[in-house]
């Protein structure tokens, strides 16, 4: 609805209702609010027509209702905004009258379309940062799993899971039996390409133990030359306390860290790369999105895999934001796929009508499982910061 650029910002005489209809300004002039001769005396300066309201009391508002002092002040700056559709949708956001009247007990049941930005910035005080780089400009932090307590686990969403039959093989949609097949992402009308294993690693079935504590689980992110990665990697998985993995099992882990982050500085042409090996036990990414970056290589080695719907139904999937789709997919722990993803996104660009792969995690929180997932991408500037 407000899909050119604009600015939201707070202006001294904003005249607004309140929730019980009543006239009130904006909080800068609170002094009004609390004497009623300072309200006459705005009402005429700012030549505002009677009205049967009654005049503000000490309480900061003249209604007897019990929410009626509240309310919330929105101005959209810009040109050629839908006003329509903007106070249409912004009136979605409003309780409907039998949720209101539920009262507080039942408005902590209800879906927090800012649960993630709160996780964000518990993430951020805590330091445990990790920029995903979805449909946000600024990127996307939520708690590593291993930081959270242990919970009894669902031991059937460790297993391995096979490869299922393959039938969404398009022009748009590739797979591959070898890792030089990733190249193909690099045609234009290739979203996503799944190199799909013959055989998984070992080391993902020793991931699979459900009686390994979260905290020895592999979890780090760093930076690393396109030259390899088996240095780093190792020095990384070496630092942690405890570890899940035994000595062999470390070292074809190492191995295929560095095996992916090769292959992908090849094809994306980056001298460095971003890794990410991730251990989470929440609902991760749990929107349908799609990245903000150019390419991203994503594999589990532990616990479900990615969900990713075919192109053709992007537009539609995104609309369904937090629902499941009938189109959805996932990968299994033989692939390794390469998302092509939005690249670079502005505050206002359109949702939809960009090229990139629609996807989410899967739903795991309240499971008791912990994934592990290595994500790569090209570095950005705030990785050097």
């Amino acid at each position: 609805a407000l899909k050119e650029k604009y600015a939201v910002t707070r202006i001294p005489w904003l005249i607004v209702l309140d929730a019980a209809g009543n006239l009130v300004v904006n909080g800068a002039d609170t002094e009004m609010l609390q004497n009623p001769q300072a309200y006459q005396k705005w009402l005429t300066k700012a030549k505002v027509a009677p009205t049967t309201a009654p005049v503000p009391t000490g309480d900061m508002c003249a209604a007897k209702e019990e929410h009626s002092d509240r309310h919330t002040k929105l101005v959209c700056i810009g040109q050629e905004l839908d006003h329509a559709a903007a106070e249409a949708a912004l009136n979605l956001c409003l309780l409907t009258d039998e949720e209101m009247a539920g009262g507080n007990d039942s408005w902590t049941v209800l879906p927090d379309p800012f649960r993630e930005a709160w996780d964000n910035e518990v993430a951020r005080l805590a330091g445990h940062e990790s920029n995903h780089g979805h449909d946000h400009p600024n990127g996307h932090k939520h708690l590593h799993g291993s930081d959270r307590p242990m919970r009894d686990v669902d031991a059937k969403l460790l297993a391995v899971t096979a490869p299922p039959p393959w039938a969404m093989a398009t022009d748009k949609i590739v797979v591959v039996n070898q890792p030089t097949g990733l190249a193909k992402i690099k045609d234009d009308k290739v979203q996503l390409i799944v190199w799909r294993r013959a055989s998984i690693p070992k080391f993902v079935t020793a991931l699979s133990d459900p009686s390994i504590a979260p905290s020895d689980l592999p979890n780090f992110e760093v930076l690393v030359a396109s030259t390899g990665a088996a240095q780093t990697v190792r020095k990384k998985l070496h630092s942690q306390k405890k570890r899940a993995l035994t000595n062999v099992d470390m070292d074809e882990l190492v191995s295929d860290v560095d095996k992916l982050v090769r292959l992908f500085a090849k094809f994306t042409k980056s001298k460095s790369v971003s890794v990410r090996l991730e251990c989470l036990d929440d609902n991760g990414c749990s929107s349908w999105h799609q990245d903000c970056v150019p390419f991203r290589l994503v594999t589990t080695y532990r616990g479900p895999c990615t969900e990713w719907v075919h192109p053709d139904v992007s537009s539609k999937t995104l609309r369904c934001k937090n629902a499941d789709s009938k189109d959805a997919h996932s990968l299994c722990h033989h692939d390794v796929a390469l998302f092509k993803g939005r690249g670079a996104t502005d505050h206002g660009d359109a949702l939809l009508g960009h090229p990139g792969i629609v996807h989410r995690s899967p739903r795991i929180e309240g499971s008791g499982v912990h994934r592990v997932v290595l994500v790569l991408d090209i570095p950005r500037l705030d990785h050097f910061e």
